[in-house]
């Protein structure tokens, strides 16, 4: 698997979808597969998968596709098992009627998603550098 399919939507879904567009079970299932296909990239090329003599193009348009991921409501939610509306309500302001407590174990959930960023874009520089002369 190379970098482009494991950006691809998951199921049907791209990154880019709004998390309003899919149902409740859908933004689950999204986040899910495509968490799974990005790990199995990573152990691909931990466990030696591929070649590591291997040149690995990464073209403009998947670079700047990465580079423009984002983590959404749907994404955070699902990290914390929590509905995505539930994440909504919870950035609202204080006082605010529709407003709610954040969900238990938001940090961990956050830390844990920036841990996962900081890797994957350290990643995506590293295979683009192997491509740029010194």
């Amino acid at each position: 698997m190379d970098i482009e399919h494991a950006l691809g939507g998951a199921q049907g879904a791209t990154f880019d979808q709004s998390g309003d567009d899919l149902g409740a079970a859908s933004e689950a299932e999204t986040v899910h597969w495509a968490v799974f296909r990005l790990t199995l990239y990573a152990l691909s090329y931990t466990n030696g998968t591929h070649e590591r003599q291997q040149e690995i193009h990464v073209d403009f348009k998947v670079a700047t596709d990465a580079l423009f991921s984002r983590v959404d409501h749907a994404a955070f939610a699902a990290q914390l098992r929590v509905s995505t509306a539930l994440i909504r309500q919870a950035r609202l302001k204080d006082g605010t009627a529709a407003h709610r407590a954040p969900p238990h174990g938001w940090k961990r959930a956050a830390i844990q998603i920036a841990m996962d960023r900081a890797a994957f874009f350290a990643d995506l520089a590293e295979k683009l550098s192997s491509g740029v002369d010194s």
